[in-house]
């Protein structure tokens, strides 16, 4: 195997972002919300190993692409926030455990399936503080087709960590799915949006097609209403409204609608950590702004200077701009 690694983790602003192939985004999987900070953690963490074949065993394959995320329990704990507890370790080892079986599928019609596990193997050791999960390679390579297809997912990993409900995680996932439609498409300049029907939500998250049948205001409350507002009380990055699609008086579906606000409203019921949180933010926002006004010749030189550093071939705007702010006080601005 060729002992040179290429690690997909992503630092920019003290932000880690985990980035994914939409294909993954978009999937139909369900899996406990720990699992799925899991899966994130080891995106965030993933070592592609590709090894070259040299024998004559494997006829038709050139490569063997292995895909490994290994780190420790109590950095992946701390880093998502988990909670501890006294069942915190066994919390983690159950997700470990679900998914070693837990299947994403990527393809669903009448005409056609395709659905991968996860992983191909998962090891997690209490006494060496360790867990390592290989991926199956054809997610391993479906996480990483964004570099090809140009067709990502962006993730706060602390947003990741913040979301404890399995459905606000999705919606999150696919709201980011969604980002490069901002401000194209008809959609205004900080504004995207993206529809969804009934029953390509039940599809996508896995809940039974006959789950909620004539219980729709049951339906809009713990599958779209409640979701909905979780993520929009830990994500700082946008907000997310909806409106129901009604055909015939009965609602097929929602349009979801995600905002970027230039400053972030401080509210009476915000904790002292989300204050300085907002804070902060809405003072890199006022930076932002004060350089684009009185230098703005040499703002468009800083912004494109930042986006030939840009670690990824998109870069979100704000990282982009946080990189130009950067560059112009170097230069005494």
């Amino acid at each position: 195997m060729n002992s040179k690694s290429i690690p997909s983790t992503k630092i920019s602003k003290d932000k880690e972002i985990v980035v994914q192939s939409n294909s993954i985004s978009r999937g139909i999987y369900s899996c406990s919300p720990t699992a799925r900070k899991l899966i994130a953690y080891c995106i965030l963490k993933i070592n592609h190993y590709p090894e070259n074949l040299n024998s004559t065993v494997y006829t038709n394959i050139d490569v063997l692409h292995h895909f490994k995320s290994s780190f420790s329990i109590s950095e992946f704990i701390n880093r998502l926030g988990i909670s501890k507890g006294s069942n915190t370790y066994k919390q983690v080892k159950r997700a470990v455990e679900e998914l070693s079986t837990s299947v994403i599928q990527v393809e669903n019609t009448e005409e056609k399936y395709k659905a991968y596990t996860w992983f191909s193997s998962a090891t997690y050791d209490k006494a060496n503080d360790l867990i390592e999960l290989d991926f199956n390679p054809q997610i391993g390579l479906a996480i990483q087709e964004w570099k090809e297809i140009k067709q990502f997912s962006a993730m706060n990993i602390k947003t990741i960590g913040e979301i404890q409900s399995f459905y606000a995680l999705r919606y999150f996932e696919l709201a980011c799915s969604f980002y490069n439609m901002k401000g194209r498409y008809g959609n205004k300049k900080n504004e995207w949006k993206f529809p969804l029907k009934v029953d390509e939500i039940k599809t996508m998250f896995k809940i039974d097609k006959d789950a909620y049948k004539d219980r729709m205001n049951n339906f809009i409350t713990k599958v779209v209403k409640n979701p909905i507002e979780e993520v929009n009380k830990v994500n700082k990055d946008f907000q997310m409204s909806y409106a129901k699609i009604v055909e015939n008086h009965k609602t097929v579906g929602f349009e979801f609608t995600c905002t970027q606000s230039d400053i972030l409203k401080i509210e009476s019921t915000d904790t002292p950590e989300e204050i300085n949180e907002k804070q902060v933010i809405n003072q890199e926002e006022l930076e932002i702004q004060h350089y684009k006004t009185k230098f703005p010749e040499q703002w468009e030189e800083a912004v494109r200077t930042a986006k030939l550093q840009n670690e990824l071939p998109f870069e979100m705007e704000m990282v982009t701009d946080a990189r130009a702010v950067d560059i112009l006080k170097a230069q005494g601005l």
